[in-house]
């Protein structure tokens, strides 16, 4: 019975983190457009950077999930594996967004910051 409500809570905090993520992703689009030069690349660039953040957030929670059901040494390797690969997924996708002309920089790099914002705020909220 205690491992199905860590399993709801767990659930839950993930559902809150993209929700308020999809929040904040909407309110920084809307302000792109109304006081930014060229809105649509940098509107681009916050999808494209929250896609990627929210990705990595689902992964580590997948990651730790699994290495729960594994002795300490496998669950220590698998996690330091999937670290590594999730750096490097998210190393090459933002090497892909600065070579991407119609995508803006710095809406990558605020769109992937709004899911780190999203998972303190979270946290923040519940205590």
């Amino acid at each position: 019975m205690g491992h199905n409500k860590g399993f709801q809570r767990l659930n839950l905090t993930v559902y809150r983190v993209i929700r308020f993520t999809g929040i904040l992703v909407v309110v920084f689009c809307v302000l792109t457009y109304l006081f930014w030069k060229d809105p649509i690349k940098e509107i681009l660039g916050i999808l494209s950077g929250a896609v990627l953040g929210l990705f990595a957030f689902l992964d580590l929670k997948n990651t730790l999930l699994n290495s729960t059901v594994r002795t300490p040494k496998s669950a220590k390797i698998y996690a330091s594996i999937r670290y590594f690969l999730r750096f490097a997924v998210v190393g090459i996708v933002f090497a892909l967004i600065i070579k991407r002309p119609d995508i803006g920089i710095l809406g990558g790099v605020v769109g992937f910051l709004l899911v780190k914002i999203s998972i303190y705020a979270t946290n923040i909220s519940k205590k």
